[in-house]
């Protein structure tokens, strides 16, 4: 039974049914009425838009996700209408929900919006494993409920790798002007919007600029780091209260917009919203990085650096080493840093009085400089907790692990390689020579002795961790010379060309499934590090 609308897309409209036989409510999305066809283009255009309807429930309803709305049934209506029905998601959409956060209303709140993101990074993260990137991530295609609950919805612009699209989306130019556009009645209303979409050369939705990265405003090719780029223009909106490329009350076209993009990055975020965060300014820029090399490998790396902020702990994208580390640790740990304050101020005055009453400048610098670099050597308790806080993480399971795992036995082997030097600065402090140090002396003496006690755990670890590195680095060679891999791969192919709607979906029915080397590098190799009995400690 129908009871209204919800909402419109590019495609279809949004209505709320109730189904009677369960007693509940479902979203039925129907596809838009067209006006009938004048022309062989205009039959061309409707069969494409049907074709891009139907496998949008598709790729819908086989992304079993928390983050995906489930599709329950696909259909005609009594009119002859296509539609496909899923669950009636309550809630706001995102570009509220960041709204409410930039002004601190609604109990919401930066870190809770930022928690907001994270769950979009996890269900494109789950999507781009699955092989399918959503091509138009914005604020008002995600829904948060109630509860918590984050949907990534409108999977209308969807592309599954490896398939060939067979909607074209290029963007025609206009030859006089240069400028995008669609010299037909098709370009509608769009231009007048600047939260719609650009129209593509068949007449369908191509994206929406403000969110877009410049390879795809350019009809490039893209790859999971377009969504990556879409998810940090999110942020922006989170962290500065407009879209990129947007200026508050001014409507701006979309096709103009879509030209900015092209023509350079969005105004940096410092000139719009004084103090924000260095690390999350960091984050944005290096997610909307003009060249998709500069970005994110993958939404997974974002996330992390996300979550790495909000633990303050150190973000990749934001400046790093000693200094940087043992801030956030000193953040992190604000009783024990407030000691090590006082503690320091006290070497501080103590130093000072000394130089005083002996009148020797040059023994108090020197003096001062011996004591900064033992208090230096704090630093190396929260190198060890990043060791060991990194170790489960690393995974040999994959090649492109070797440069983590390098990094990681080379910081480790650095420490522990230290051990004598710190016993050494532990054991001098535990008899202070000047009474007005004694106290920093003392409660230098105790971290490093800490520290010291946690070593041997480290040094267990680095034989394991080279046994990953090792792994790491053949793991490729073994797998591909595995008699079976190839031939193992070739049966699964085999049997998803059959596309018989049992062994595998009709969905693939005259599909070319093409298979790299590195595409059976995961899935043998852990049969591999089984059977040669390697383990380690994360899953793999």
């Amino acid at each position: 039974m129908l009871e209204g609308e919800v909402g419109q897309g590019g495609m279809g409209v949004v209505l709320r049914i109730h189904d009677r036989f369960l007693n509940r409510r479902l979203a039925m999305k129907v596809l838009l009425e067209r006006v009938a066809a004048r022309d062989e283009e205009d039959k061309k255009l409707a069969s494409q838009l049907l074709g891009r309807f139907l496998e949008e429930a598709q790729v819908t309803s086989q992304l079993d996700h928390p983050g995906v709305v489930p599709v329950h049934e696909l259909g005609l209506d009594a009119s002859g209408k296509v539609y496909f029905t899923m669950r009636l998601v309550k809630g706001r959409t995102a570009s509220e929900v960041f709204a409410d956060a930039f002004a601190n209303a609604n109990d919401w709140t930066l870190t809770r919006a930022l928690e907001v993101v994270l769950k979009v990074c996890d269900t494109m993260a789950y999507a781009h494993d699955k092989g399918v990137l959503h091509r138009d991530l914005k604020p008002s295609n995600v829904m948060v409920g109630r509860f918590g609950e984050v949907y990534v919805m409108d999977w209308g612009l969807a592309k599954v790798l490896g398939q060939q699209d067979r909607h074209d989306l290029r963007i025609q130019q206009d030859a006089g002007t240069g400028v995008s556009r669609i010299e037909s009645a098709r370009k509608r209303d769009a231009e007048t919007d600047t939260a719609s979409s650009v129209v593509s050369m068949d007449g369908q939705q191509l994206g929406t600029p403000s969110y877009m990265p410049p390879e795809q405003a350019r009809s490039e090719d893209l790859d999971a780091r377009a969504d990556v780029y879409a998810i940090g223009a999110m942020v922006y909106e989170l962290l500065t209260g407009r879209a990129p490329y947007v200026s508050p009350g001014v409507r701006q076209p979309a096709y103009r917009i879509l030209n900015d993009v092209v023509d350079g990055p969005p105004k940096r975020i410092e000139q719009i919203q004084k103090g924000v965060p260095a690390e999350l300014v960091a984050i944005v820029e290096r997610a909307m990085a003009r060249q998709r090399d500069d970005r994110y490998p993958n939404v997974m790396a974002l996330a992390a650096d996300v979550r790495a902020f909000l633990a303050q702990r150190v973000v990749t994208a934001y400046r790093t080493g000693a200094l940087v580390e043992m801030k956030l640790w000193m953040r992190r740990n604000k009783a024990l840093a407030a000691s090590l304050a006082a503690a320091a101020l006290i070497l501080v005055l103590g130093i000072v009085v000394t130089t005083a009453s002996r009148n020797a400048e040059a023994r108090a610098k020197e003096s001062f400089a011996a004591k900064v670099n033992d208090f230096d050597q704090l630093a190396q308790v929260v190198t060890y907790e990043r060791l060991v806080a990194a170790e489960p993480t690393l995974s040999p399971g994959w090649p492109d692990q070797v440069e983590a795992i390098d990094a990681w036995l080379r910081d480790a082997r650095s420490l522990l390689a230290q051990r004598g030097e710190l016993a050494g600065t532990a054991a001098r402090q535990l008899v202070p020579t000047d009474p007005a140090t004694a106290t920093a002396a003392l409660f230098l003496a105790k971290s490093l002795g800490g520290l010291l006690a946690k070593l041997p755990k480290l040094e267990g670890l680095v034989p394991e961790m080279e046994k990953r590195q090792r792994w790491a680095k053949c793991i490729g060679p073994l797998t591909l010379t595995h008699p079976n891999a190839k031939v193992t791969w070739e049966q699964a192919r085999a049997a998803i060309a059959k596309a018989d709607g049992v062994v595998a979906s009709t969905l693939y029915a005259g599909q070319d499934i093409p298979l790299r080397d590195e595409d059976v590098w995961g899935p043998v190799g852990v049969v591999l590090r089984r059977v040669l009995g390697l383990r380690h400690g994360a899953s793999g």
